[in-house]
């Protein structure tokens, strides 16, 4: 019933550690938000509607379902699963059971989509990194498993990659929603006190981009630029 429930210790010396996730519900707004609307911001402006604003709820009201994608292995069907749909709300309660999936590296990277079920419209999507999750952790962020995230609509929008995180091309892409989520990390700190060297999946290197190379191509340029300028004001300093 809805996710795969995974028990036990899963934990060994091929993993860096082990993923939890709980899907507890969502929220979509009647209108989007701008990108950069804090989540508390989000929450205050929902937690009291005003008689029109219920109006526009009613009409967003349907059946929706989070679908929950490894980026990693996209065709690992264990990993690439979906909730149970529920019917008729703007607010979607999913109480999921907690789904744990072993961490292979540290460069794993999943998506989370939140669709209406009458016509596989993807309302909005959150991406999940290891290296996001495990930074907010060392920041403090994170202090309570179970935390608000934004959905944004990124369709028809270029997926780029940075070190730490899953953004868009379009720092523009629109808050639909917001969905609550348990994230749990439990690294396997017995990878680091092993005599021996643990056998850890690499991370896998990144196909090739005509788009990244241009980008480097371009700094190289920039650097050299900077470089003829700085020779021609120092030469201009001992001339003088």
């Amino acid at each position: 019933q809805g996710m795969v429930d995974v028990r036990g210790d899963i934990v060994s010396s091929n993993y860096v550690g082990t993923l939890t996730i709980q899907f507890l519900h969502a929220r979509i707004f009647p209108s989007p938000f701008p990108s950069d609307t804090t989540v508390e911001t989000l929450l205050t402006t929902n937690s009291s509607l005003l008689p029109n604003e219920r109006e526009a709820m009613m009409s967003i009201q349907g059946d929706y379902y989070l679908r929950f994608t490894d980026l990693s292995n996209p065709a690992n069907a264990d990993t690439n699963l979906r909730t149970e749909t529920v019917y008729f709300t703007s607010r979607p309660k999913f109480n999921v059971t907690n789904m744990t999936i072993p961490i292979f590296h540290y460069g794993m990277e999943f998506k989370i989509d939140l669709i209406n079920a009458t016509n596989e419209h993807i309302v909005g999507t959150l991406f999940l990194t290891v290296q996001g999750i495990m930074t907010l952790v060392r920041d403090k962020k994170l202090s309570s498993p179970n935390q608000y995230y934004p959905l944004r609509a990124l369709e028809n929008k270029k997926i780029v990659k940075s070190e730490f995180d899953l953004i868009t091309n379009a720092t523009s892409s629109v808050i639909t929603g917001i969905v609550e989520l348990g994230i749990q990390f439990k690294e396997n700190h017995a990878n680091f006190t092993k005599l021996e060297v643990p056998q850890i999946s690499r991370r896998p290197e990144d196909p090739f981009r005509v788009d990244l190379t241009q980008a480097h191509f371009s700094r190289v340029w920039r650097w050299m630029q900077d470089y003829r300028d700085f020779l021609k004001g120092y030469q201009d300093v001992v001339c003088w």
